[in-house]
């Protein structure tokens, strides 16, 4: 059963109770009153009787013919406990208690509540997981399932999807994106482990071993995590690797209440999107005053085994002195802007085109315009053709960023 039907169910049994009462018991008051009209001579205890067999008979007649089948006291009482019930459980869900009120008010099997659920989640130890949305482009949340069936990782949803009446409509549509892979992964709603690690944005992944968790976010390499997680003794979140997308679902438990409520929650979603970027913490660069020009040369030795959180490869072994870029067949251009300042914008479409050979590029900015947020960032993508980041902070304290719009490059310097 969807929740919207649920509702409307109880919109007209409500309205049903009103018109119900062929015949009612009188209250103290009216009892009073005929029993005072009854001494005072102005109705007789005869006519009252004669008119309550009357009515008794009229009752009888209308229930023979099914004209009142339902609106008995017995069938009232009994219709409005399921409600009564379903709003009890929903209004004290917690993610524990999920399971049975799926199962028990939408309609869904034990085994469907429970695995969809995550209601097993706190019995684990371990959880390994990649936190998702349908937000995501198809072709990006179809290698999320896939990762995650590779590595028995659980697939966490905060929500139905967004344009979806009710929880079918979501399982049936997971089932159709499910038919088009090898290995089904295990996909679950979760928006306790959505609230806890205040996931915002997507594909996320999370390890959890020995009551230690580590998150990162924009990238889906279980095997990187894992050995992050090895070298960390406290919970840690590693931050953003790569494109990320907002989380649009509302957590489900929430809709499960505004569903029973009739509430429209158009305004708390958007509003839920939009604050992503309220949140964000942006690097603080001021323009650049003059043009600088340092050559860098890269070469290092690796204290340990370094490993790409992306692909998984090892890139250097521990002692190995290695210059990465002497390995890179096709150069890296990468530059760094505000994209509130529209002159780098400018600047930046210039150079770009400018028709030297740049090998592969990427753009960062460190800057969003936190009140158009999504817009002003699919704004800027759209208008330079290209995928652009947001600057880890990371990334300004290596290369010493001190101003914008920095751009590096890789050139070939004869021996």
């Amino acid at each position: 059963m969807q929740f919207y039907n649920l509702v409307k169910a109880v919109v007209v049994v409500g309205v049903c109770l009103g018109i119900a009462g062929a015949k009612a018991e009188p209250t103290l008051e009216e009892e009073k009153t005929i029993n005072k009209a009854i001494a005072s001579g102005e109705i007789s205890s005869t006519w009252l009787q004669k008119n309550n067999e009357r009515i008794d008979a009229a009752t009888k007649n209308l229930k023979a013919k099914g004209l009142l089948s339902g609106y008995d006291t017995e069938s009232k009482n009994e219709a409005m406990q399921k409600y009564r019930d379903a709003a009890k459980l929903i209004a004290e869900s917690s993610q524990d208690k999920l399971a049975s009120a799926l199962q028990k008010h939408v309609g869904l099997t034990k085994e469907q509540s429970q695995g969809f659920s995550g209601k097993t989640f706190k019995e684990k130890e371990t959880d390994l997981a990649i936190f998702v949305s349908f937000s995501m482009p198809k072709p990006i949340l179809m290698d999320a399932f896939a990762t995650a069936a590779k590595n028995g990782a659980n697939v966490y949803f905060n929500g139905i999807h967004p344009d979806h009446e009710g929880i079918h409509d979501t399982m049936r549509y997971l089932s159709q994106l499910g038919a088009e892979l090898k290995e089904k992964p295990m996909v679950k709603f979760n928006p306790r482990e959505f609230k806890q690690q205040k996931v915002t944005s997507v594909p996320m992944i999370m390890y959890r071993h020995n009551g230690v968790t580590v998150t990162a976010s924009g990238l889906m390499n279980f095997n990187w995590i894992k050995t992050k997680h090895s070298d960390s003794k406290s919970d840690i979140a590693l931050g953003n690797f790569g494109p990320v997308y907002a989380v649009l679902e509302e957590n489900i438990i929430d809709t499960m209440k505004r569903r029973l409520a009739g509430i429209d929650m158009e305004g708390k979603k958007k509003a839920a999107v939009e604050d992503f970027w309220k949140k964000q913490a942006f690097v603080d660069l001021k323009p650049a005053e003059k043009d600088e020009r340092w050559l860098i040369d890269p070469t290092v030795k690796a204290l340990a085994d370094v490993v790409n959180p992306v692909a998984g490869d090892v890139l250097a072994y521990k002692g190995q002195i290695i210059n990465p870029l002497a390995t890179v067949t096709l150069p890296l251009t990468m530059y760094i802007i505000d994209a509130k300042n529209i002159q780098q914008l400018e600047w930046l479409s210039k150079d770009m085109n400018d028709g030297k050979p740049k090998g592969r590029i990427k753009v960062m900015t460190t800057r969003i315009d936190k009140d158009k947020g999504w817009d002003h960032l699919s704004a800027i993508r759209e208008h330079l053709g290209r995928e652009v980041y947001i600057a880890p902070k990371e990334v300004i304290e290596r290369f010493k960023v001190s101003g914008t719009p920095p751009k590096y490059q890789q050139i070939w310097r004869e021996k």
